[in-house]
């Protein structure tokens, strides 16, 4: 992963989300293992589900528009004219 996303990968892989290839080439074998494997799928699944956060994307907007001087908050609840 890119070093800023080394820590998330690491955590998914951690909680048994998702698998940390070393290099991309592993790609291939990894995918035809849980194809065949699907209790390990559902595994995996059921993992992301444990560490998902719904609505995220919301709750970040919501607290980068709670950090915006009021005239940008305007602007975006009115098509992008800044009052």
């Amino acid at each position: 992963p890119m070093p800023q996303e080394a820590g998330t990968a690491s955590m998914v892989s951690r909680r048994g989300a998702g698998i940390l290839l070393k290099r991309s080439n592993d790609i291939v074998p990894v995918i035809q293992n849980l194809l065949a494997d699907q209790n390990r799928y559902a595994s995996m699944k059921d993992a992301a589900s444990l560490i998902a956060i719904p609505d995220s994307t919301q709750n970040i907007i919501r607290e980068i528009t709670a950090l915006l001087p009021t005239n940008y908050k305007a602007a975006s609840t009115n098509g992008g004219a800044r009052s």
